[in-house]
């Protein structure tokens, strides 16, 4: 048996030992799924039968996370969690603040973006393939707006120089599919390398703000879809 020693500061008495009550409160192994659609699949069953509605809550801690939790347990006033819903890792997303290949460029802009109407997708398809190698590329720039060099016409024979918009909106791939992807602001930059190739990059301009829209959008799928309270 450990005994325990008491202190006595100014007519207060301290334990010399922090001293915890002994209890076990068995909790079961969280389920793992990748998908909205899967979490809400889980919810909607209930196969082990909980109470859901007042003693459970769904919380979207980023917008590719969401968990179910319990409410605190009687004794030990811990949370359990019962089911997460995190974005399947392997998901390519754009190589953003990086300069690429025009080629690679082109084909992540295709496969790693949602077009929306009314979005600048096609424009900046369309400048980044119609650039060609030259020195203005890279050297006519005032820091917010660059005049590159571009083919004009289908044949590409006849060459102008043409302004690229500073700031496009475009919404890339970054949250859960089920939802409507967020979109942003980005700086686009076109560049010539070294060995004159052309070179393209997005930088984001939005402050992180599309994080707070993903959320709130996969709250309102979820609120839609289950009666458990949700939290983004």
């Amino acid at each position: 048996m450990k005994v325990c020693f008491t202190v006595q500061v100014d007519g207060r008495v301290y334990s010399a030992h922090s001293l915890n009550p002994v209890l076990y409160e068995p909790k079961a192994k969280a389920v793992d799924i990748a998908t909205l659609t899967g979490f809400v699949d889980f919810v909607e069953r209930n196969i082990d039968d909980l109470d859901l509605i007042q003693s459970f809550f769904a919380v979207i801690n980023d917008p590719d996370s969401v968990v179910l939790y319990s409410a605190l347990s009687k004794e030990k006033r811990d949370r359990e969690m019962i089911v997460s819903a995190q974005l399947d890792r392997k998901m390519e997303t754009f190589p953003f603040n990086y300069f690429l290949p025009q080629e690679d460029f082109i084909i992540k802009l295709h496969s790693l973006f949602e077009k929306k109407e009314g979005d600048d997708f096609d424009y900046v398809a369309l400048m980044v393939s119609k650039t060609v190698q030259a020195d203005t590329a890279n050297t006519d720039d005032d820091g917010i707006t660059q005049h590159v060099t571009v083919k004009k016409g289908v044949s590409g024979a006849l060459k102008e120089k043409g302004e690229i918009k500073p700031i496009v909106r475009l919404s890339p791939y970054r949250t859960f599919r089920e939802i409507v992807q967020p979109e942003s602001q980005f700086l686009l930059r076109i560049k010539t390398s070294d060995n004159g190739a052309v070179q393209a990059a997005l930088f984001e301009a939005d402050g992180g703000a599309w994080r707070n829209e993903a959320r709130l959008r996969i709250a309102e799928y979820l609120k839609e879809r289950i009666k458990v309270s949700v939290i983004a």
